[in-house]
């Protein structure tokens, strides 16, 4: 076995056993999160550390806490009084930078002839993010201002291509440019203004389209799927991060409208004005709206959301005839999505804050034929938060994704299919450990390779 690998396995069996006491009080937190942390719609997935001191008394005096004492004496980098600092310096100045580190190692055991699964490149991916978020009020009373901006570094495009051959990538972190190596960028930044009441939302800058599409179930690589056909929509030609202008709206606080326009020729690594402003021109529009209900259901609320979009691309792109493919021959891509989540049953029915219990997810896209590999797809599946007793912020989750084959790109088959289940630990607060098992059937759609088995490893810090 490769040392990395040892080593990860070591760690992660070293922080299992961690003290009883800490997990109880990870735990609280957890049940707390989604009612305590003041942060931001738009950083609603990385505000962990805000909820976290709030919950377990860490941002009034961190010397008062018993977790605090204990994460100093495990010599855990002193991380009590780290987060304890951060949240003294948003509420005084309504300044907060979190990052996130992310390492996977994926291996393919198995596929039916074809693939050479003996190949170690690209096993191990990694990524970090530093987000900057600073809330202009507290210090220059510019009521719903504030201004973001993301530090990005990544290594490897995965083994998908080397060594599974898979259209959808069994990776969420295997679509960069090139071999996947940045040490570091500024792949986002931008400016966001809220207006009547917060019921508006204007934003002007760089920044990615991850507003859209969004699924509680099926979103981060780092802690669910690692599958990107079910941490988004391979139907939906998404551009890197780029310069342009996004409105929300919500006139009612369960319903939304959301509108983008962007550069649809961004390079993430770059400032965005040598691609917005330089050669051409073409914009990529998308436009979502979606109901985001809380369904009273017994003595319990169920919260779901339900969503629908649309999106155009102008860029010239090449299509698929009779087997050939004609290069910039076809302009006006467009496409319809749907995405929706609900949570069906909770454990703790009396806590509307407590995600613990059963959410269902399920995703469907459609753009027209022989511009791509695939003119539909669909994904759906479920997670179960806190299955195992004394494990609430554990979750589990089990999802199947295919996409429809282009049979004009002469593809031998007609559909691939993901299946991918996978259980992520919360070792501590701010670190999570997990695995992840795939079978891709029909990777690549040819005939002499029926299917693939993919496992993974994951470890995410945050910070």
């Amino acid at each position: 076995m490769h040392y990395k690998t040892i080593v990860l396995l070591c760690l992660g069996t070293l922080l299992l056993a961690a003290p009883q006491a800490i997990a109880e009080e990870a735990t609280a937190a957890n049940e707390k999160a989604e009612a305590s942390a003041p942060v931001p719609r738009e950083m609603a997935g990385e505000r962990d550390w805000l909820a976290i001191l709030d919950a377990m008394g860490l941002a009034e005096d961190p010397s008062r806490s018993a977790t605090a004492r204990r994460y100093t004496q495990s010599g855990l980098l002193g991380m009590g009084q780290l987060l304890a600092d951060k949240m003294a310096l948003y509420r005084q100045t309504g300044l907060y930078v979190v990052g996130r580190h992310t390492q996977t190692y994926q291996m393919n055991l198995h596929s039916e002839s074809g693939i050479f699964t003996g190949r170690h490149s690209g096993r191990w991916q990694g990524r970090y993010d530093v987000d900057m978020h600073w809330d202009m009020e507290p210090l220059l009373k510019l009521k719903g201002a504030s201004v973001h901006m993301t530090a990005t570094g990544h290594w490897s495009n995965g083994l998908n291509a080397s060594s599974v051959g898979a259209f959808m990538n069994v990776s969420s972190y295997g679509t960069y440019r090139g071999n996947g190596d940045e040490a570091i960028y500024v792949s986002q930044y931008f400016y966001d203004q809220q207006l009547l009441d917060e019921k508006v939302l204007v934003r002007l800058g760089k920044f990615a389209l991850s507003n859209f599409d969004r699924n509680y179930f099926a979103e981060d690589p780092s802690r669910q799927f690692m599958n990107a056909a079910l941490s988004s929509n391979p139907s939906i030609p998404f551009p890197e991060a780029g310069l342009g202008v996004m409105v929300d709206v919500r006139p009612l606080p369960e319903f939304y409208v959301t509108a983008a326009v962007v550069d649809a020729n961004a390079d993430s690594r770059e400032t965005g004005f040598n691609t917005a402003f330089h050669g051409r021109d073409d914009s990529f529009t998308i436009v979502e709206t979606g109901w985001e209900p809380l369904m009273p259901f017994g003595e319990t609320i169920l919260p779901g959301a339900y969503r629908i979009g649309f999106w155009y691309d102008p860029q010239p792109k090449g299509r698929y005839h009779d087997g050939f493919y004609i290069s910039g021959s076809k302009r006006d891509d467009c496409g319809l999505y749907l995405n929706a989540s609900q949570m069906i049953w909770k454990e703790c029915p009396d806590n509307p804050f407590d995600m613990q219990g059963v959410g269902v997810f399920a995703r469907y896209g459609y753009r027209p034929g022989n511009i791509t590999w695939n003119h539909g797809f669909w994904s759906a599946g479920l997670q179960y938060q806190g299955l195992i007793p004394g494990r609430p912020a554990d979750t589990m989750g089990f999802g199947v994704a295919q996409a429809m084959l282009e049979s004009s790109a002469a593809i031998d088959k007609s559909q691939e299919t993901a299946y991918e289940i996978y259980y992520d630990a919360q070792i501590m607060p701010f670190f999570n450990m997990g695995g992840s098992l795939q079978v891709i059937e029909n990777p690549g759609g040819v005939n002499n390779v029926d299917h693939a088995t993919v496992i993974g490893l994951r470890a995410s810090l945050t910070f």
